[in-house]
């Protein structure tokens, strides 16, 4: 929907992330009513694994969205770095994404694009959640029409798929997700499958293996903690992200929950910062008026400055319900034969 720029705050010397909303789409309302709820919506979250919004403000007609600068690097970038998490990796942070999550849940809030990409995991082992593009918030107006998706495939639950239907299980199932990646080294339908249209036919339909399986090394009541986040009925998750991750830590055993807790007070994994393009990310508030924060009044903007090409939204996929449910059907018959 956007871009993200790095930059410098001039009036604290401070380094900052700009996400601006791609010119292309300010003449479109709708585009220009989602970026303006993600600013209102960060500007009432604060929580240690949430990205801090600094400010909200306009330039040539064009808004943009003032955060604090996320340094590390993505989870995604990690998991492609080391293809999977041991126990005493994951647990930490599993425990502070469901921190967040559970934050989130109880202010009414649905994060809908949980994934890889958008978590970042610094030098010490901290966790940020970004991107509340397509969040929605209980009470809040629907911006997207009736029939029509928005989200990432991979990490997208059947009802998202289906109804647009956005409660708090829709990011529990993202999370049962992103843990079978941590501990497996690889997502349970992104393997041989690319095209979104054929990923959400899975999401919706197929089973995921069970972890153990795919890896050897995944106990088998882990496994069974992660298929239960993935359930294709809402209902029969767990209740709360914290309810997952005590299950996941007793699954593991007390051994596996004390190697974790060593790991996090013996310090942080050795991990390489990204480059200044693959860690920011935005937010918004009212910033005060000594600390304005435009291209004219506050700000350099670092070089190569675009994060995110071009005028389109990263995973802005529009799908019509009738043509997934006709695909749904098609792969059904398949599996039959």
């Amino acid at each position: 929907m956007g871009e993200v720029l790095l930059a410098t705050e001039l009036t604290t010397d401070r380094r900052v992330a700009i996400k601006r909303l791609a010119p292309a789409l300010v003449a479109e309302q709708s585009f220009v009513n989602r970026f303006l709820r993600e600013a209102k919506l960060l500007a009432h979250l604060e929580h240690p694994n949430l990205v801090g919004l600094l400010g909200v403000e306009v330039a040539d007609g064009v808004p943009f969205i003032v955060m604090k600068y996320a340094e590390g690097q993505t989870l995604d970038a990690l998991l492609k770095e080391r293809t999977r998490l041991s126990v005493r990796q994951a647990l930490p942070l599993l425990d502070q994404l469901a921190s967040a999550l559970d934050y989130l849940h109880a202010r009414g809030v649905v994060h809908r694009d949980l994934k890889p990409a958008n978590l970042i995991v610094d030098s010490n082992d901290r966790l940020t959640v970004l991107d509340f593009g397509v969040s929605r918030q209980r009470d809040a107006a629907r911006l997207t029409s009736p029939g029509y998706f928005v989200g990432t495939p991979l990490y997208s639950a059947p009802e998202q798929i289906l109804s647009d239907d956005c409660d708090p299980p829709v990011d529990l199932y993202a999370l049962g997700l992103i843990t079978w990646h941590m501990l497996v080294g690889e997502h349970p339908f992104g393997k041989n499958v690319k095209d979104p249209g054929d990923i959400m036919v899975l999401q919706v339909n197929a089973a995921p293996t069970l972890a153990s399986r795919a890896n050897a090394a995944v106990p088998l009541p882990v496994a069974r903690v992660i298929d239960r986040a993935l359930d294709k009925e809402p209902s029969k998750r767990h209740p709360t992200a914290r309810a997952f991750y005590e299950d996941l830590v007793s699954a593991f055993g007390r051994d596996a929950t004390e190697g974790a807790d060593e790991a996090r007070s013996a310090g942080p994994v050795p991990s390489e910062p990204l480059p200044q393009h693959e860690t920011a990310t935005a937010v918004a508030s009212n910033p005060a008026a000594s600390s304005r924060v435009t291209r004219a009044e506050g700000v350099r903007v670092q070089e190569p400055a675009p994060v995110t090409a071009g005028s389109k939204p990263p995973w802005l996929i529009i799908v019509g319900a009738g043509l997934l449910l006709l695909l749904g059907l098609l792969a059904l018959l398949l599996i039959r034969r």
